[in-house]
């Protein structure tokens, strides 16, 4: 049996496969889960007042999405963006390319019952890019976030995700209270759907105008709620493919925007 065959049965859904990733779930020893995604993210419009001659601002990203399993109990993670930002104003435009902020991770499985309970750390490494630059691919700061992750098999109507987490920044941007409900299911043996509901909130005030100089995709302070909505298709018990759209739902002080990702999910 593969790594996604018991990561599938272990969630309770209907068919064995490799295409859902819910975040309570630990990979068994030496197994991986790997996602590579193209993102479009578009917004011409903000949460809360703009600085004056904001337009436009869109990225096109590339993003590897992996995890490892260390032993039954504990999974290394890792995510890497190669990103493409640009912002226009009226005065004109900036635009950047390169690798965005890097995250890595360790999840430990610390209850194994009706409900999975489990804590995640991670890391937001912000090195490999110029935070100086006119359009910087991340804030320059470093992150440290802890998470509380319970995830519940409703077999066999797919399964139930919660997640609530503190993320420190450290140096200006703003603390942050990180909360996540995720519920999916499969459609037909071949089909599977998925909803999140994600949502950040700034622990310092939000009450500022969103700055269009910099990256305004990362201002120092804001709240977000986002609604995710995908659908996946497994080619084989090993590959998939899923689409995802993203629609900012509330937020203060931060790009008002959707996203598009065309995702390929594998293990090898």
């Amino acid at each position: 049996m593969t790594q996604l065959s018991r990561y599938l049965l272990g969630v309770g859904l209907l068919a064995v496969g490799p295409l859902v990733h819910a975040g309570a779930w630990t990979l068994k020893e030496n197994d991986n889960y790997n996602k590579v995604a193209i993102n479009y993210f578009e917004a011409t419009d903000t949460f809360g007042p703009a600085a004056e001659g904001f337009e436009k601002f869109t990225d096109y990203t590339v993003n590897y999405y992996g995890e490892f399993g260390l032993s039954d109990k504990v999974t290394f993670i890792t995510q890497v963006p190669l990103r493409q930002s640009k912002n226009s104003t009226v005065t004109g435009s900036a635009e950047t390319t390169g690798v965005g902020d890097v995250d890595l991770g360790l999840r430990l499985n610390l209850i194994e019952s009706d409900w999975v309970v489990s804590t995640q750390l991670l890391y937001k490494a912000p090195f490999l890019y110029d935070e100086d630059a006119d359009l910087p691919l991340g804030n320059g700061q470093s992150d440290l976030e802890l998470r509380l992750q319970l995830g519940r098999s409703l077999f066999p109507y797919g399964y139930l995700g919660l997640e609530a987490g503190y993320r420190y920044r450290a140096e200006e941007p703003s603390d942050e209270f990180r909360f996540l409900a995720e519920y999916g299911f499969d459609l037909t043996p071949k089909i599977y759907l998925r909803s999140k509901v994600d949502v950040i909130l700034a622990v310092d005030s939000t009450d500022i105008v969103v700055e269009t100089d910099g990256n305004p995709n990362f201002p120092s302070a804001f709240d977000l709620g986002r609604l995710e909505i995908s659908a996946g298709y497994k080619i084989n018990k090993d590959i998939g493919v899923e689409f995802t759209f993203t629609e900012a739902l509330f937020g203060e002080n931060i790009l008002d925007g959707d996203g598009y990702q065309l995702g390929f999910v594998f293990a090898f």
